[in-house]
């Protein structure tokens, strides 16, 4: 926390932060909002933050999230980059991102991808 210099996850006795969500995004989002929400449809990454932005949607009442797919692969032949999984780093860290993955998504209990 900043006042105290707490360094934990525990909450600081200073903090002025609400300690529940809903009453954390019903203070700082007056009005209606609109959300876009970007997402390429084979992306775990994409449907963990799919999950977790539906898990909102019941608090933010005053935020309208619009779904945009779009695909990932266009942009990176239109931009000249080079995919995900052909980047020379990228075998050898797999392993250690879908480690990090699975434990996130178990952290936040994230359901498991349905596979084709």
């Amino acid at each position: 926390c900043r006042p105290c210099g707490l360094l934990s996850s525990r909450r600081c006795s200073s903090d002025p932060r609400p300690a529940r969500p809903e009453q954390v995004f019903t203070r700082a989002m007056p009005g209606n909002m609109k959300l876009d929400f970007y997402y390429d449809c084979i992306s775990p990454y994409s449907y963990f933050a799919f999950v977790a932005l539906q898990r909102y949607a019941e608090i933010w009442t005053n935020v309208t999230i619009e779904l945009k797919p779009f695909l990932l692969d266009g942009v990176v032949a239109k931009t000249g980059h080079m995919p995900p999984l052909t980047r020379p780093w990228a075998k050898a860290s797999m392993k250690e991102q879908v480690q990090h993955f699975q434990g996130n998504a178990e952290f936040f209990n994230i359901p498991k991808m349905l596979s084709m």
